[in-house]
């Protein structure tokens, strides 16, 4: 049995509208208008799925056709932020995520540079976080721009308003059992040991703490009964003789990419005198913590 922590994180998109501008033959398009003028979106490094967040965008348009086309990119200022269909928000130390601008809320419909062929009104947008970008907790920005074109997309934009989108990380953790659901102990000897140790998974992109809970005290009861007597034991986890009282240890971040340490449980009994012949057992659970601010 394992227990998840799990702190979300939040992308805020912040809209600054410039002045409209006209364009040829009487046909005017004004800047275009992002609606909320906040959006946020929760970014979990380590859920299965894509973080999507909604967004509007108002184009408003004068002297023009009914049904006009107009031609809306939505791309960072910065073209080295962009690979075409990616944007590339950048955090300290080197760390990125990659986000897009979709008209789909399962993440497609973003085209080469997320353009889109629209007509004057309101439409919804979304910002597309993929799943499994592993990275350390903090703000992740792009400078992006809503750019609106008249003549096939072609040249410079009619209007434009830019904007800022901040990925937010929040601390995350989590355990993922590995090898083995149990510690076999077979026939209990003085300083015994299971034949093989349960191994899991631990996941972060923080400091952690991992802790050994058990269910009758760290005492292997006799017919599995809290109220049966057996002896007493010491928990392992990686080699290391945890102490009954405090049955935990400190981890560092995990290696950067897949940001996983694997880990192993064990248990010694340092003696079975006095005990009765049976099958003994107790329960135990690994818990998985953040380690915040260190």
């Amino acid at each position: 049995m394992t227990q998840w922590t799990i702190l979300a994180g939040a992308a805020l998109i912040a809209a600054l509208p410039v002045t409209p501008a006209a364009a040829d033959n009487g046909c005017a398009v004004a800047a275009p208008s992002i609606q909320p003028q906040t959006v946020v979106v929760t970014y979990d490094p380590f859920d299965a799925a894509t973080a999507n967040s909604d967004f509007q965008i108002r184009l408003e348009t004068s002297g023009c056709p009914l049904n006009r086309n107009l031609f809306l990119e939505i791309d960072p200022v910065d073209a080295t932020q962009s690979d075409g269909t990616s944007i590339r928000f950048a955090g300290t130390g080197g760390n990125s995520l990659l986000a897009a601008i979709s008209d789909q809320r399962g993440g497609q419909g973003h085209g080469r540079d997320d353009f889109f062929n629209v007509i004057a009104g309101t439409a919804t947008y979304y910002l597309v976080v993929p799943r499994g970008q592993v990275v350390p907790p903090g703000d992740y920005r792009a400078q992006v721009r809503a750019a609106v074109r008249l003549n096939n997309g072609k040249g410079e934009p009619e209007a434009q308003t830019p904007f800022e989108i901040v990925i937010r990380v929040g601390a995350a953790i989590g355990l993922v059992p590995a090898i083995g659901r149990g510690l076999d102990l077979g026939e209990l000897r003085d300083g015994d040991r299971a034949d093989a140790p349960v191994t899991f998974d631990a996941y972060a992109n923080v400091p952690y703490r991992l802790t050994v809970r058990s269910d009758f005290g760290y005492v292997l009861r006799r017919g599995g009964v809290a109220t049966s007597n057996g002896p007493a034991y010491l928990p392992q986890l990686d080699s290391d003789v945890l102490a009954t009282g405090t049955p935990q240890r400190d981890y560092p971040i995990p290696p950067s990419g897949m940001y996983r340490r694997r880990h192993s449980l064990d248990v010694q009994v340092p003696s079975i005198a006095g005990q009765q012949a049976g099958v003994y057992r107790d329960y135990l659970t690994v818990e998985i913590g953040a380690r915040l601010g260190e």
